[in-house]
């Protein structure tokens, strides 16, 4: 049996190490809050305009505001009389100027 140098290894990944952004602890966590309050702006904003995320209105006395299961669930309890929405501020309040 003959011994040979071991041939060198693609990484298997690109991460860096970079312990403020990936260990939460709180003196790191102090500077991320500032990344984490951008990064959520960036998804509301996003959320107002994605497709998936719609009105339909039924009977103008009941509004929901729902998604996932729950939407779902709203949607057979309340045939015909469901104002449903995304999970948006704006969008909700959309839907409460509608419903008296």
């Amino acid at each position: 049996m003959e011994l040979l140098e071991r041939a060198p290894l693609d990484p298997l990944t690109t991460l860096e190490k970079n312990a403020p952004k990936y260990t939460m602890l709180p003196n790191f966590a102090k500077g991320r809050h500032v990344a984490v309050e951008k990064r959520l702006l960036a998804l509301g904003a996003r959320s107002e305009v994605i497709p998936v995320n719609r009105i339909e209105m039924g009977d103008p006395r009941v509004g929901i505001v729902a998604s996932g299961a729950s939407y779902v669930y709203a949607r057979e309890r309340f045939r015909g009389q469901l104002s449903q929405a995304g999970h948006e501020l704006s969008t909700a309040r959309g839907i409460a100027a509608r419903v008296p």
